[in-house]
């Protein structure tokens, strides 16, 4: 148990967030209790109640946590890059390459979450529909940020709304798609080489780039 209070709730709460994180992705869903969880975060088990009431609500706001902070590392990139204002055909399989590198290798431990996730939701309709929910919530956002970079950028000119939904559609079935083939046994070097030719392709299809 924690040796003195921890007066900060959401300190608290990012604390029973971070056990949960590790717990999950190391024992599976069904592996990890929430006896588990408050031990590892040295808290009580009441104290976890205060803030998740049940097993599927904490395991929820991990996998949201893990999704925002991939969503805030992208913005992040592309900004520091000005992919949104400034993406060109020159330049844009080095800046796929290095957002490969810098954003997309870093959520194995997603990656992780979401495979316990997916295993678990098989026989739990709950846990199924928040993930359902986290999906899409992610495409939502995934759908906006192509839009801006059609609407400011030289990339994607031509396509309408729908057909922008379609490629994230695509987009979201091509990273569940590098968990399988990391599962399978293929080198990172063939799935991020996979990975970058395929975005490629499709910001350059329809000869949507300016020359």
């Amino acid at each position: 148990m924690q040796k003195g209070p921890i007066k900060n709730p959401e300190e608290m709460k990012k604390k029973i967030l971070v056990s949960a994180a590790k717990n999950f992705a190391k024992k599976g869903y069904a592996g990890t209790s929430l006896k588990d969880i408050a031990l590892t975060a040295k808290i009580s088990k009441g104290g976890l109640y205060h803030h998740f009431s049940n097993k599927e609500d904490l395991f929820f706001a991990v996998c949201t946590e893990n999704v925002n902070t991939a969503m805030t590392k992208t913005l992040a990139f592309f900004e520091k890059k000005q992919i949104i204002q400034q993406c060109k055909e020159d330049t844009l399989l080095e800046d796929l390459e290095e957002y490969y590198d810098n954003v997309v290798i870093g959520t194995k431990d997603f990656e992780r979450l979401w495979i316990a996730g997916i295993i678990e939701s098989n026989h739990n309709n709950k846990l199924k529909k928040m993930l359902l929910k986290i999906d899409k919530d992610a495409e939502v956002w995934g759908l906006q940020t192509l839009k801006q970079i059609r609407d400011t950028s030289n990339l994607l000119k031509g396509y309408s709304d729908l057909e922008l939904y379609d490629i994230m559609h695509g987009f979201s079935a091509l990273y569940k798609g590098i968990i399988v083939e990391r599962l399978i046994g293929k080198t990172p070097e063939e799935i991020k080489k996979a990975w970058i030719q395929t975005i490629y392709a499709i910001y350059n299809s329809k000869n949507n780039l300016k020359h």
